[in-house]
């Protein structure tokens, strides 16, 4: 069992999300970095993907009662055990008694913690993944009690190991396709939306990135059409909003490109600020 002594800045359980009620009006949720979510769970060898622990910008710090193997995964964050520092993106061995603290982010956004076995998590939807509404219960609040389900095992030998590569932490081209609404743009407005050079606006979150320093064009609205994550849309009024893990299933701006899975995992960890700056590349 993990007991929270700290929940860090929004941590919260999550998994592949709500894949099969977006018809409902259900947000499909899950890891913002979904590659990173899928390695914590190759990296301890699980059969099948299982819930882990995303946080952003501080960590939580949490108590394990009983032995386990751990491993941290996307950005990385200052990180101790027991008050020694640990590996990023390596299976780590956790004794019985033992607090593991995460401190702030070093590089990118959102990091993520597996537990050998996984969690024994509440699900809504088939999905143990947080969301305000869906399941608030799933966000990490200090004194809260998580029980993992491995504390017996032989012992374990992992093999894979991973070289952090961070280029996706300050990406400066994002793959997108054309979105249903591109050709209500002209050519010559086609090519602003594509040259011009975005950062990530400080008012960004799980539902939608505002991109900043957008080109000078428009779209006029369009009538509700369905959106989904990687939906970039552009307003009346000239702004850039990239659609996210925990956004509507609708929406009534036009819809003018859509990232790649690749590029959405890229910008969910890059820097937010005018340091980083990007582009959207047509494939």
């Amino acid at each position: 069992m993990i007991e929270v002594l700290n929940s860090g800045t929004l941590s919260t359980i999550q998994d592949a999300g709500r894949l099969k009620h977006r018809e409902q009006g259900v947000p499909t949720s899950g890891a913002m970095d979904f590659h990173a979510f899928i390695l914590a769970n190759h990296l301890l060898q699980h059969e099948e993907i299982v819930p882990v622990i995303e946080f952003t910008i501080n960590g939580p710090t949490l108590y394990f009662y009983a032995q386990t193997y751990i491993v941290l995964t996307g950005a990385e964050f200052h990180c101790k055990l027991n008050g020694k520092v640990i590996s990023h993106a390596s299976p780590i061995y956790v004794p019985a008694e033992s607090t593991l603290e995460i401190g702030h982010v070093i590089k990118g956004n959102y990091g993520y913690l597996g537990v050998l076995g996984g969690f024994s998590s509440e699900k809504v939807l088939e999905s143990a993944s947080f969301h305000p509404i869906i399941l608030p219960n799933a966000k990490l609040a200090k004194g809260m009690q998580l029980v993992y389900i491995k504390t017996h095992f032989d012992d374990v030998n992992f093999y894979a190991r991973v070289i952090p590569v961070h280029d996706k932490f300050s990406r400066t081209k994002l793959d997108v396709y054309p979105g249903p609404d591109f050709n209500i743009l002209s050519e010559i407005q086609q090519q602003k939306l594509l040259e011009q050079k975005y950062y990530v606006k400080s008012n960004s979150n799980r539902m939608a990135i505002q991109m900043g320093n957008t080109a000078e064009i428009e779209a006029p609205e369009i009538i509700t059409a369905p959106v989904q994550p990687g939906t970039v849309q552009l307003t009346p009024s000239g702004e850039l909003i990239v659609l996210m893990r925990d956004a509507q299933t609708t929406g009534g701006y036009s819809r003018v490109l859509q990232l790649t899975d690749y590029a959405m995992n890229s910008l969910a960890q890059c820097e937010i600020g005018k340091d980083f700056e990007a582009t959207f590349r047509l494939i």
